[in-house]
């Protein structure tokens, strides 16, 4: 469950003798996060510790012969089938139809 600044400073003032006020607690936050997001984007891994494994961003070259998902037109299909009243698959109750989004191909220019 993601927590929010208020949430990690009432944490923080339960554990901490001498606590710093919400904002420049909120402060630091911001700045931390801010310079984790600019290592990362420059190519760098941090170490989260405690075991918990590094974060890093992977750069990949798309292949434009790969086929993608035209959400437009996959979104507007489901609208359709929903206008004539057919139920779309629920993952809960297995009942209701199954729609394939619809791919199209880049092309290169």
């Amino acid at each position: 469950m993601a927590k929010g600044s208020r949430e990690i400073y009432k944490h923080y003032k339960s554990i901490t003798n001498s606590p710093v006020e919400y904002k420049t607690f909120k402060d630091i936050l911001v700045k931390f996060n801010t310079a984790i997001i600019d290592s990362l984007l420059e190519g760098e891994t941090f170490n989260m510790g405690n075991k918990l494994s590094t974060l890093s961003i992977w750069r990949r070259k798309r292949d434009p012969r790969t086929t993608r998902v035209n959400w437009r037109e996959s979104l507007e299909y489901k609208k359709e089938l929903d206008s004539k009243g057919i139920s779309l698959y629920n993952k809960e109750t297995g009942e209701g139809r199954e729609v394939v989004n619809i791919l199209y191909r880049l092309s290169v220019l």
